[in-house]
């Protein structure tokens, strides 16, 4: 129950940042790797073209900058120490979207 609070507690954060359609809703069901919760959101930061990439104007598989990457791990790091829980995230898929997860201790 303390990995859905946290995951919950986590989502509403990031709901503050994107446009509600950008916002998955929380999936449970536990995995191969210990995720028991998680969510998907689109468009949290600002996110840019790979360096070693060429830029045409659709490029779909775009990253974090630095500076959203060090924002996302403030907050799924500060959500993690206040819920007692294990957050990550990542940047698995393309269109600038992120997924947050909730994992078995």
């Amino acid at each position: 129950m303390k990995s859905l609070n946290a995951l919950t507690a986590l989502r509403t954060e990031i709901g503050r940042t994107v446009r509600g359609e950008d916002l998955g809703p929380i999936e449970s069901g536990a995995d191969g790797d210990g995720v028991v919760h998680s969510f998907s959101a689109r468009y949290f930061g600002d996110w840019e073209v790979p360096a070693d990439e060429d830029d045409d104007g659709d490029y779909d598989w775009k990253v974090p900058t630095a500076a959203t990457v060090d924002r996302l791990n403030t907050l799924v790091n500060s959500m993690a120490r206040t819920h007692g829980v294990r957050l990550t995230w990542a940047n698995d898929g393309e269109k600038c979207w992120l997924t947050f997860m909730a994992h078995a201790r």
